[in-house]
């Protein structure tokens, strides 16, 4: 049970410091990114209020107490969302932003769908043992 504990724990401190980073540098990111104030902040905005969903299921996870499988399949879902987000941002602005850019998008997609795969891999594996 350490495993879960640890991605969801990952999960909620990677949103939390990536939409605080995003959030303080949004000028200097948005020039170097070459892309809107808007858009930056729409993405540290929206990492700050996933990194709170997540740490509200990693804190029930890690006191102990009850996850409803509904719980995790929203923050499923809610990875899945942000990277197919991210993949369309990469595709819809590859024109005008810089590599720099395109790669934060592209990564990020990459590392909440991979997020998305361990959490159905080990975290609902938790909660829905598997019956003989």
């Amino acid at each position: 049970m350490k495993q879960p504990n640890n991605i969801i724990l990952a999960d909620s401190i990677s949103a939390f410091i990536g939409g605080i980073v995003t959030l303080a540098l949004s000028s200097l990111l948005s020039e170097w990114y070459h892309l809107s104030s808007a858009l930056i902040l729409f993405i540290g905005f929206v990492n700050i209020l996933y990194g709170c969903y997540s740490g509200f299921i990693s804190f029930r996870l890690l006191s102990g107490n009850y996850i409803k499988n509904e719980f995790v399949i929203i923050l499923i879902i809610a990875n899945s969302l942000w990277a197919g987000h991210c993949f369309t941002q990469v595709w819809y602005l590859q024109d005008i932003s810089s590599i720099f850019g395109l790669l934060h998008l592209g990564l990020e997609g990459l590392y909440v769908i991979g997020l998305a795969y361990l959490e159905v891999k080990f975290l609902l594996s938790i909660l829905n043992p598997k019956k003989p």
